[in-house]
């Protein structure tokens, strides 16, 4: 009769130390693919502003004036960002939909550092000033003039 081995499979520690070792690997594969995507979302945000920059143009030779939105309180922001400025610019024939921030979060008083929202504002309807938010400094020339913050506007 054969004798069975007793000390057959890993020890603990053994499999912590492949946990520990295939966490590892994971966290810097994610650390890489991190930087791609976030350059990918400002230069898709940088062709957005272009996007809504024209649709705006548009606007105002059809109607007359630029829409009227102030950025002065929570209640006005949030009419000047998002599906409201597209519920404008469709209802004045500009375009058949707009643009959202590939994050589309946060809101657009203060310009916090982790909003990420496409803004507008334009108090006599004469000028407009478009905001947006980019995660990364690696666009060369952005369209827009740096508020702070990783903010950027965009003016006619």
């Amino acid at each position: 009769m054969k004798e069975v081995p007793k000390n057959t499979g890993f020890t603990i520690i053994e499999l912590m130390v492949v946990i520990a070792i295939i966490g590892l690997i994971a966290a810097v594969a994610l650390g890489l693919f991190s930087r791609p995507k976030a350059n990918s979302r400002d230069a898709r945000r940088e062709k957005d502003m272009k996007e809504v920059s024209t649709a705006l143009g548009l606007y105002i030779n059809q109607v007359g004036t630029y829409p009227i939105c102030t950025l002065g309180s929570l209640v006005d922001a949030a009419a000047c960002s998002g599906e409201s400025l597209e519920t404008i610019l469709r209802a004045g024939g500009a375009v058949s939909a707009t643009p959202h921030d590939p994050l589309d979060n946060g809101d657009c008083t203060g310009f916090s550092a982790s909003s990420f929202r496409y803004c507008y504002e334009s108090v006599a309807g004469t000028e407009y000033a478009l905001y947006y938010h980019l995660e990364t400094d690696t666009i060369n020339n952005p369209s827009g003039s740096l508020v702070g913050n990783g903010w950027y506007a965009i003016t006619p």
